[in-house]
């Protein structure tokens, strides 16, 4: 037993010792750890979603942080992927240290096909959140508390697609708490987050 924490300790002297000498006298790229702790995914987790079609499935969570060490800069990245068996991730969220501003990028799948929409959440000063790249056709709005599906909620953003495009998502409830509570499609597809 006593073998097994002194070569973790080891491992771990030299997996640190490893990303300074390969980031040494590069510029350097931290994720901001705002981000790290709004997304609330831990590895391993299951997680439980239901549409208003009748269909309940789950998505395992795989959450990846690693450094992308070019030749002139080192970038930390933060991926959470949320999987149900398909090809390609149900949900994804991105987030690189190169990165302009504390914000999620998320790519959801809504019909699990492969076929992604891209919604963006930054993490505003006070603490709340908003739409990252604002435009006239998307409506952020924060709630102190709100209740969807039944449950309550505190400190939640909804983005809101005012004019919509085939397939895209129309409305995204999110917190740092819980992740993504529930979207909706443009064809009417809903789908929340169960537990």
């Amino acid at each position: 037993m006593e073998c097994k924490g002194v070569y973790i300790i080891a491992i771990s002297i030299l997996l640190w010792a490893c990303k300074e000498d390969k980031c040494k006298g590069k510029e350097y790229y931290p994720v901001d750890p705002r981000v790290i702790e709004a997304i609330p995914y831990v590895d391993k987790q299951l997680v439980a979603f239901r549409t208003n079609r009748g269909d309940n499935f789950y998505a395992g969570v795989k959450r990846v942080f690693g450094i992308d060490n070019s030749q002139f800069m080192c970038d930390e990245g933060l991926t959470v992927t949320l999987n149900t068996g398909d090809m390609r991730p149900y949900m994804e969220f991105v987030h690189l240290g190169t990165s302009d501003a504390p914000f999620i990028q998320i790519l959801i799948s809504p019909d699990r096909n492969n076929v992604a929409q891209a919604v963006q959440i930054l993490l505003t000063e006070d603490g709340k959140m908003a739409e990252y790249l604002p435009n006239p056709y998307k409506k952020p709005v924060y709630y102190n508390t709100i209740s969807i599906a039944g449950k309550s909620y505190a400190d939640v953003v909804e983005i809101a697609l005012i004019k919509p495009y085939p397939k895209s998502i129309v409305q995204l409830f999110y917190n740092k708490a819980f992740g993504v509570i529930q979207f909706t499609t443009e064809d009417g597809l809903v789908v929340t987050r169960e537990g």
